[in-house]
């Protein structure tokens, strides 16, 4: 229960963007827009430059030090 009371007390800007995103007729994403720079702070791309520079997979920051992501996406890292 302490859990959900700390949960109601996250402000209702919270993932939120802070810059509106731009609408464009051809969209990667089905029903998705593009993202402006800065929109979600708190968003982390993971990329590898392995053989070539590529984005792997995202995250997000849980500090100023660590990104929470999935396990699959540190696989092949």
């Amino acid at each position: 229960m302490r859990f959900v009371a700390r949960l109601c007390l996250v402000p209702e800007s919270c993932g939120r963007p802070r810059i509106q995103p731009v609408l464009e007729d051809e969209d990667r994403v089905l029903g998705g827009t593009e993202a402006v720079p800065g929109s979600w702070p708190w968003h982390a791309g993971i990329y590898t430059n392995q053989l070539y520079p590529a984005h792997i997979c995202s995250g997000v920051l849980i500090s100023e030090r660590h990104v929470l992501t999935a396990v699959h996406c540190l696989t092949y890292v």
